[in-house]
């Protein structure tokens, strides 16, 4: 019988310790996450602002007439501006190459098909460019090399599939005017110097501007993830004050069916004379150690998780 006595009292002493840890544990990692959404979510605050910032400062877009002129030059493509081919290429098939530069990157990186899509280059130091499947062969040229145009070092950031037998390097217009100094205008394009002298003023502010695209990009972005982190923050938060709450009553019930099993001590000891508080003291120290177990286990639980 006693045998059956300590083995139950055992029992409950193990019960109680898995129900304070899962209390203790549960609530801290749930409040851990929330914290570390919350200090995520304040650095995309920040990064909004200075995209916002950004947006600001450099929100000078072009005028409808001004894109006509460039629409003029492409065929009703805006912004991308070829310059004359460029003989002094290598190349393998004696076929000469043209280069690109793109101040709109959106249409053409949907056709890569190998590397990374291509950005402007105005806040990097390294100069890429994208080039055709068919010179890619031809040079037998991969992602990550370089190509030397005109004496300037260029690395392949993509490879970008094309119906035609196209034969060009693509690069952001920045980047095609640290190679190309004063060529802004299509092969076999012909006009007066105040013609040209107008086309250049409109690239040029174009130049200046094609941050602003990809600074929208950015910000979409940025609030995009910031609506899904509070989200997340909301999330950890319930689950936290559930577990919070679920512990609390585990707790509640085990002390209550402990007192109905000592219900007859109790009864002994208010009758000699011993108030509540004693009950209760002996109460909570007949669990105590076992609070103590389970709050260690709690502590070398998180660390672990947190690491």
């Amino acid at each position: 019988m006693k045998n059956t006595n300590s083995k139950s009292k055992k029992m409950a002493h193990i019960i109680l310790i898995i129900c304070v840890y899962f209390s203790l544990i549960t609530p801290a990692y749930c409040f851990s996450s929330a914290r570390s959404f919350y200090l995520q979510y304040k650095r995309d605050t920040e990064h909004v602002k200075t995209l916002n910032a950004e947006l600001i400062c450099n929100s000078r877009f072009l005028t409808d007439a001004e894109i006509n002129k460039v629409n003029k030059l492409q065929d009703g493509k805006a912004w991308n501006v070829k310059v004359s081919i460029d003989d002094t290429l290598p190349y393998s098939s004696g076929i000469p190459v043209s280069v690109v530069g793109m101040n709109n990157l959106k249409g053409l990186n949907e056709n890569i098909i190998k590397g990374h899509f291509l950005r402007s280059d105005k806040s990097r130091k390294k100069l890429t460019c994208i080039i055709s499947q068919k010179l890619a062969e031809q040079l037998r040229k991969n992602t990550g090399d370089t190509i030397n145009i005109r004496g300037i070092n260029v690395t392949i950031s993509g490879i970008y599939s094309s119906i035609t037998n196209d034969q060009s390097i693509k690069m952001s217009y920045g980047t095609m005017r640290q190679i190309y100094d004063g060529c802004y205008y299509q092969h076999n394009f012909t006009g007066d110097n105040s013609t040209m002298d107008d086309l250049q003023r409109t690239l040029e502010e174009m130049d200046e501007n094609v941050m602003i695209f990809e600074t929208e990009d950015k910000l979409s972005e940025k609030n995009q993830v910031k609506n899904f982190i509070l989200e997340m923050i909301g999330t950890r938060m319930f689950a936290g004050a559930f577990a919070v709450a679920a512990g609390v009553i585990n707790i509640f019930i085990l002390m209550i069916s402990e007192i109905e099993e000592r219900k007859s001590r109790y009864a002994l000891m208010l009758a000699v004379g011993a108030r509540r508080k004693h009950i209760f003291i002996d109460l909570v120290s007949r669990y105590l150690y076992d609070i103590i177990a389970a709050a260690i286990l709690m502590i070398i639980s998180f660390k672990r998780i947190s690491t």
